[in-house]
């Protein structure tokens, strides 16, 4: 599922609890990557 549609059904209070856990971490799991591949000398 789309984050959009998920944040939309949030919202809406019509979201599936699993479904946003599920988001979240893996929102969060690649935001954490992105972070550490900006310390890379290249980016510089």
């Amino acid at each position: 599922m789309g984050t959009g549609i998920l944040s939309t059904a949030l919202k809406g209070d019509i979201a599936e609890p699993m479904a946003v856990k599920e988001a979240t971490f893996w929102m969060t799991k690649l935001n954490q990557l992105s972070k550490e591949l900006l310390k890379l000398p290249i980016h510089r």
